[in-house]
């Protein structure tokens, strides 16, 4: 009987992954960093409750990950006086409703 195939694990996102575009000479641009914009109370609760209005469980979870992953994990542990290891596990799967209401009351 043949093994089995299982499919390998995605690999993580990273901001240092992303690729650099060359535009033409004339384009002004202005640089933009994400991370300052993920770390934005309003902006990230505001998209939070639209996906919850929404029933857009996918899209809530990716933002809810995108913005964990740029806040300092030590700080909002000892603010939610959460275990950075509860923190990490809401990053990755369901947090509890305890979990996300004492994060979000905390974001900065």
């Amino acid at each position: 009987m043949p093994k089995k195939k299982t499919l390998k694990e995605q690999e993580s996102f990273s901001f240092n992954k992303l690729d650099f575009v060359q535009v033409k000479k004339d384009v002004i641009t202005e640089k933009h960093n994400p991370q300052s914009y993920l770390k934005k109370r309003k902006v990230i609760c505001q998209a939070l409750a639209e996906c919850l209005l929404e029933g857009d469980y996918e899209s809530f979870q990716e933002i809810w990950s995108a913005h964990l992953s740029v806040m300092n994990k030590k700080a909002l542990a000892e603010k939610t006086q959460l275990s950075r290891t509860t923190i990490y596990d809401a990053m990755k799967g369901n947090p509890t409703l305890k979990t996300l209401c004492k994060i979000t009351q905390q974001m900065t």
